[in-house]
This record gives C-alpha cells, structure tokens and sequence, in this order.
C-alpha cells in the first residue's frame, strides 16, 4: 500500500504558538477496526494513527471519512518539519523495494 502523501476538511488552520512553541496543521487521527484493515491505498492499523491532511489527497480523506471500519478524528498536529507523522502508515513491498540507498 502507498503511504499517505496528500488530504481536506473543517479543521482550524496551522497557526503558530507564542513563546517558541511548534506551529500546528490539521490532520487526522485514524483507527481501524481490524489490524491491516487497508482503505484509501493505504494499511492502517487497531492503533491510531496521525496523518496530516497535506499528505493525503480529497479523495483519500472523504473515503476514508465514510468507511465504516475506520474511526476518524480530526487533530491538530505540531508541524514538526524533521518529524514524519505518518511513518506508520505501512508501505509495499514493491515501493520498499524502488528505493535505492
């Protein structure tokens, strides 16, 4: 499955904290119901997962809004440039297998 690379919705807009603290993007909180329950091209898991919306496309984000065996939530994520939120979202074998070192 392709990890999340694109995503919209009625989220609050990024907005930076005072005092030096991270600015925040909206995104989603997904959970499904089964371990390896796969929707939208990608693998999600019985664990939440966090996702921001600008890594997921508007077809990716409305189909997994109306599945039925994930629960989705909308958050705020710190936007963390060096930090991957999405990394557990799995990926394929073949796409693995594509990247050179």
């Amino acid at each position: 499955m392709a990890s999340p690379k694109n995503q919209a919705s009625t989220v609050k807009k990024g907005k930076r904290q005072e005092q030096g603290a991270s600015a925040t993007v909206p995104g989603l909180e997904v959970t499904a119901i089964l371990h390896g329950f796969s929707r939208a091209g990608l693998v999600w898991s019985d664990r939440p997962i966090t996702v921001k919306l600008s890594e997921l496309t508007e077809d990716q984000i409305a189909e997994i809004k109306r599945c039925p065996g994930l629960t989705v939530k909308e958050v705020e994520i710190e936007d963390d440039q060096s930090d991957d939120t999405a990394s557990d979202a799995e990926t394929s074998d073949s796409e693995s297998q594509g990247e050179s070192e």
